[in-house]
């Protein structure tokens, strides 16, 4: 699809979104935030989930963290009942493994 676009990605996205919010002022990127790949998570166009994801959390974040891994990892389970993006940032962060300052915000 990039060939229908007017500028490549993430550089389109980033007309709108503030790349120092996602990549530069933070240690740590979410890999698809690093490869600038935003379609990778998003949707764009017709996306019916919240923030233009391509599917609900967490079955979005199960497609390439294995839940049977995650389960293994203290305070987690394989059916969260909240989002991942309760506790970790879903584009970048100061803190390793993504983690929020404030969970729950």
């Amino acid at each position: 699809f990039e060939h229908l676009l007017k500028e490549p990605e993430p550089k389109l996205c980033y007309q709108c979104h503030d790349i120092a919010d996602y990549v530069e002022s933070v240690p740590f990127a979410h890999g698809p935030v690093a490869a600038g790949q935003c379609v990778f998570c998003h949707d764009a166009h017709t996306s019916k989930n919240e923030h233009l994801l391509k599917e609900p959390e967490p079955k979005l974040c199960y497609q390439c963290h294995d839940n049977k891994d995650i389960e293994t990892i203290p305070g987690h389970q394989t059916k969260l009942s909240y989002p991942c993006t309760d506790c970790h940032e879903a584009h970048a962060s100061s803190i390793k493994h993504l983690l929020k300052e404030k969970p729950g915000k």
